[in-house]
């Protein structure tokens, strides 16, 4: 029994054995416990966010250092967690800070392309094309962002008020 055996290693402390275990029975939430038990916060928080135990997932997808491989991973989570708590603008500030100055690359591919998605929530066109434009000049197969584009260009410009940078009404 699969369960058992999880359990058997829980209890002995061996927490990553265990969480592999209940991946395997299903049970995402024991295996995101001993995850973190394991002081593994990247697939700690990964399940959580997968369960949406998002408070949970951001503060263990916080703690994944810069130098860890899953930094990048951790950080479209994050990215995602707050646009969709309605912070697109914070989720914006963090991928331009991870991003730096650095060209779209094998690793940040994804969040130039979570930017394109983020600058086109809040209205800003010009530079979510940009962003769109930069990661097809990387991979022009890279997910959907050749749509996203299309899509963007298809759209009707909205007219936005000068003063208080509100969309005016129809």
């Amino acid at each position: 029994n699969v369960t058992r055996a999880a359990e058997m290693f829980e209890k002995n402390q061996s927490y990553k054995q265990a969480a592999d275990l209940f991946i395997q029975v299903g049970n995402y939430e024991r295996a995101a416990v001993n995850f973190e038990r394991a002081v593994n916060h990247f697939l700690a928080g990964k399940l959580y966010f997968e369960i949406n135990r998002l408070p949970k997932a951001m503060e263990l997808l916080q703690k994944v250092s810069f130098d860890d491989h899953d930094f990048y991973d951790a950080t479209d989570m994050i990215t995602r967690i707050l646009a969709q708590n309605g912070y697109p603008e914070l989720a914006m500030r963090k991928l331009l800070t991870v991003i730096g100055d650095a060209p779209v690359s094998e690793k940040n591919v994804r969040l130039y392309a979570r930017l394109g998605d983020l600058y086109v929530a809040l209205g800003q066109r010009e530079s979510a094309r940009k962003t769109y434009n930069d990661v097809l000049g990387f991979d022009f197969q890279f997910s959907d962002v050749a749509a996203r584009l299309t899509a963007l260009d298809a759209a009707p410009e909205e007219p936005v008020a000068v003063v208080t940078g509100t969309p005016l009404p129809a």
